[in-house]
């Protein structure tokens, strides 16, 4: 079952960052469209692979963003230097 207009619908109204921005729904639809070609050689679940698409960025803010970017992705940066 693929994701529903009405979903896609329901997270637009509450999604707080640009919708065309770089983790708006172009990016989701990128991630969908390389999920399912994973999925074909990793046998993944279809249905999981495009709700995790349209889900995973669904409630990031700019907030949490930098917040990720300052902490968590600076710590993964580090971390790959050793």
């Amino acid at each position: 079952m693929p994701v529903s207009d009405n979903l896609i619908d329901r997270i637009k109204k509450e999604f707080v960052l640009d919708w065309k921005g770089i983790h708006g729904y172009p990016h989701w639809l990128r991630v969908k469209e390389n999920g399912l070609f994973l999925a074909e050689t990793t046998g993944a679940n279809i249905e999981i692979v495009e709700l995790f698409a349209f889900l995973h960025d669904s409630k990031s803010s700019t907030i949490s963003i930098l917040n990720f970017l300052n902490h968590e992705g600076m710590q993964k940066v580090q971390q790959s230097r050793y």
